[in-house]
């Protein structure tokens, strides 16, 4: 079994609702106050928060796994639609979300981009396990992308394909855009090719942008000023990182809302929904899931990520055991190097003595190795060769018995007469014997 144990606890649009994935878009300050609380917990040792329009997740490595920590975790975010995987599942969700599988988009590459993100603010208490099981994953579901074919999707596809279903004729729609994240700047160069108007960006500091004849960037100064702005316009596509309605009902009911369009892509929403109020046209993300994905695609993409999460989780489950198998190999070289001072004068003695010591340990950790036979010449490289040779095949041994979950007994290794402190005890007595005489 591991000795840590990945946990993913979150919130996604699977689960919940806009509303709901709302209450846990969380702010720097909330992610730094959750971090704090995190690191008290003694069993957590590296964990980093991925927030995004469409989920928030915590993952985490834990030295426990049982149900008071996977509570406290839970209680972060306390709802009922919350999930949470462990280890092997735990490993394949990550897998599949990266791939674009579990997003509302299929294919969608940002969440790549956003796990990066995430993973370069990891905390930690001691090595960075979970920095590389995620790397590892990464450039796993890259492949996955690569060789099944997804297409790699965003989110400015379905927008546009719904303001074109819903105006028609958009040569002579205005556009108007609230914020300048990366959301709003995807969505640009398609607007402006979709009107004979320019497209004008609101924004709190639109000097940092260089306004052109197909767009314009202007000053989102005051409610007042956002309010005529809207009126001039047909669609407002609206995607801030406030935690406040940037248009609320009060200010809808000031405008004339026939023949405007609404598209809400923020979270925590940025335009306050009106339910009994059949004019307002407004889309939000949840409305935007429709993909042209073939349904041969996706499946063959599922079908590489369940072969591929085992090689992921053998990964993770290997690199609990680096710590053993560098010692394996430092004790194994400076018994060499021992060995070889002691005995280098007489060459197929030295090559004996290595094969026989290696065959010792190996007897000691349980393992069959098909062991080299010595090199024929006795240059001093062919002797360091040897010795690397050696090492060579009982390693991948081990590895490949710690990946079939089977016990090797590192936890012995300081028990056994393989020890790096007992170098006088390496070589057989009737061996040492004849070298002094």
């Amino acid at each position: 079994m591991p000795t840590h144990h990945i946990i993913v606890t979150g919130i996604n649009h699977r689960t919940a609702s806009l509303s709901k994935r709302s209450r846990y878009a969380w702010d720097h300050k909330t992610q730094s106050d959750i971090g704090n609380h995190l690191w008290q917990l003694e069993s957590i040792t590296q964990f980093f928060i991925l927030t995004t329009c469409n989920r928030t997740e915590i993952i985490c490595i834990s030295n426990e796994y049982s149900p008071t920590i996977c509570r406290k975790l839970k209680n972060l975010i306390p709802e009922i639609e919350t999930y949470q995987y462990i280890n092997f599942s735990a490993i394949k969700h990550i897998l599949r979300t990266l791939c674009g599988l579990d997003s509302m988009l299929v294919g969608e590459t940002e969440i790549l981009g956003q796990y990066k993100t995430a993973v370069r603010n990891t905390r930690t208490k001691n090595k960075q396990s979970l920095t590389r099981i995620i790397h590892k994953i990464i450039n796993t579901a890259k492949q996955v992308r690569r060789t099944s074919q997804l297409q790699a999707v965003n989110i400015t596809k379905p927008v546009i394909k719904t303001i074109k279903s819903i105006i028609g004729n958009t040569h002579k729609c205005r556009f108007l855009c609230i914020g300048s994240g990366s959301v709003i700047h995807q969505h640009l160069q398609h607007l402006r090719q979709l009107s004979k108007w320019p497209v004008t960006v609101a924004c709190r500091s639109p000097e940092q942008f260089k306004s052109t004849a197909s767009i314009v960037f202007v000053e989102l100064s005051s409610p007042d000023n956002l309010l005529e702005l809207i009126k001039q316009h047909d669609c407002i596509i609206s995607a801030t990182s406030s935690k406040s309605l940037i248009i609320d009902r009060k200010m809808l009911k000031q405008i004339d809302l026939h023949d405007k369009l609404f598209i809400d892509l923020a979270v925590p929403c940025d335009i306050e929904p009106i339910p009994d109020d059949k004019k307002l046209q407004r889309i939000h993300l949840d409305d935007l899931k429709n993909t042209n994905t073939p349904i041969a695609i996706i499946h063959d993409a599922q079908q590489q990520c369940e072969v591929l999460t085992n090689e992921c989780f053998e990964a993770f489950y290997l690199d609990q055991f680096n710590d053993q198998i560098k010692l394996f190999r430092t004790q194994w070289f400076h018994d060499a190097e021992v060995i070889s001072k002691q005995i280098r004068p007489q060459l197929a003695s030295l090559y004996l003595e290595l094969k026989n010591h290696m065959q010792t340990i190996c007897q000691q950790m349980n393992i069959t190795a098909k062991l080299p036979n010595p090199p024929l010449d006795s240059e001093k490289k062919s002797i360091n060769r040897y010795i690397k040779q050696l090492a060579h095949h009982p390693t991948l041994i081990i590895k490949e018995s710690i990946r079939k979950n089977c016990s090797l007994g590192f936890e012995n290794t300081q028990s056994h007469e393989y020890n790096i402190r007992s170098s006088e005890r390496l070589i057989n007595p009737a061996l040492q014997q004849s070298l002094a005489e």
